[in-house]
């Protein structure tokens, strides 16, 4: 079985072995390397072959955000997750916009922050469940497409061959609408929802929510 390498950076030496305590039971993952800033980190992906980096989003020298500046720099860069014990909407929301493929806390269950990691290198966008739709909704109104949401929507429906409901339900669920809420607006049952967003993530070969609305936003489907 192949093994995700992975970097662990915290300026927390307990977060450091508690992590890479919990990566390394993980029979697929293993911890090569690991730093206690943001630069220490950055010079160690000069020197140790990484898949995936596994970074608090406040450090010293260089915090999550300006390292995954760094990163993205580079020839093939890593997976880049970053992981936090104060959740801010906004360094969340960043860290997406800027193409990180996760922003998670480390309260959440070990099996929760294991299945994240495997959903990432597997081309997933993680995001801690309550911040979801908050950053889906920000995504919507602040993303950086050159146009609008609608056309966005309406070129990934024409290339995926949506059917007209599954467009209704995209772009409602692209502005940040639970289940719920689409299924009063477009007065369908929320279980008939929940069918349709289904089949939009098979479509468009996602894993969640978030991840569909960047996808379309973004323009990045299959």
């Amino acid at each position: 079985m192949k093994q995700t390498r992975i970097l662990v950076a915290d300026d927390d030496p307990l977060a450091v072995n508690a992590l890479s305590s919990l990566l390394n039971n993980a029979e697929d993952m293993t911890v090569v390397a690991t730093a206690f800033d943001g630069q220490q980190a950055l010079d160690r992906l000069d020197t140790v072959d990484v898949d995936l980096v596994l970074a608090d989003i406040h450090m010293p020298k260089l915090d999550g955000v300006a390292l995954l500046s760094e990163i993205l720099a580079k020839d093939d860069p890593p997976v880049f997750i970053s992981i936090t014990a104060l959740a801010s909407e906004k360094s969340a929301l960043k860290v997406i916009e800027m193409g990180g493929s996760g922003y998670i806390l480390k309260s959440q269950p070990p099996e929760m922050i294991i299945a994240s990691l495997r959903e990432a290198m597997n081309g997933g966008v993680v995001v801690a469940p309550h911040a979801m739709n908050w950053i889906a909704q920000r995504l919507a109104t602040s993303s950086s497409v050159n146009s609008s949401l609608k056309a966005s929507v309406d070129e990934a429906a024409e290339q995926k061959h949506l059917s007209d409901s599954e467009s209704e339900v995209l772009i409602l669920l692209c502005r940040g609408l639970g289940n719920q809420e689409i299924a009063d607006r477009l007065f369908y049952s929320e279980s008939m929802i929940k069918k349709h967003v289904s089949q939009l993530m098979k479509s468009f070969g996602v894993h969640s929510r978030l991840e569909l609305v960047v996808s379309v936003l973004n323009r990045q489907w299959k």
